[in-house]
């Protein structure tokens, strides 16, 4: 049990570090980050190959930031508290789904 125990812990211990690192990430880093990738891709100077680069991660970021088409955040994106909020939103959504399946016994059989 202690093992058990010992693990989760390390998992939540894991979870806090990656918050943190994005935290930083994201209030620290990405305007930066932006400016070097800007500064790349117009810089006539830079080799071709790390100007195609720098515009393949604009244009591959950019597109991972986008909404699905209903709105919500890919799941490779969201935050444990968030797929654990989706994971219980939809098991209600099937729970109503089950509710409404109405089971219909047929009345005459073709093969009796």
């Amino acid at each position: 049990m202690a093992r058990t125990n010992s693990a989760v812990a390390k998992m939540d211990d894991a979870e806090a570090v990656r918050a943190a690192v994005l935290h930083r990430i994201r209030t620290e880093l990405v305007e930066p980050a932006a400016r070097a990738l800007e500064k790349l891709i117009r810089d006539e100077h830079t080799p071709a190959g790390a100007r195609v680069q720098a515009v393949k991660l604009v244009f591959d970021t950019a597109l991972a930031a986008t909404p699905d088409e209903d709105g919500a955040k890919p799941l490779s994106s969201m935050s444990r508290a968030e797929l654990q909020a989706a994971s219980t939103q939809a098991m209600a959504v099937l729970a109503r789904l089950d509710a409404e399946t109405l089971e219909i016994e047929p009345e005459d059989d073709v093969f009796d």
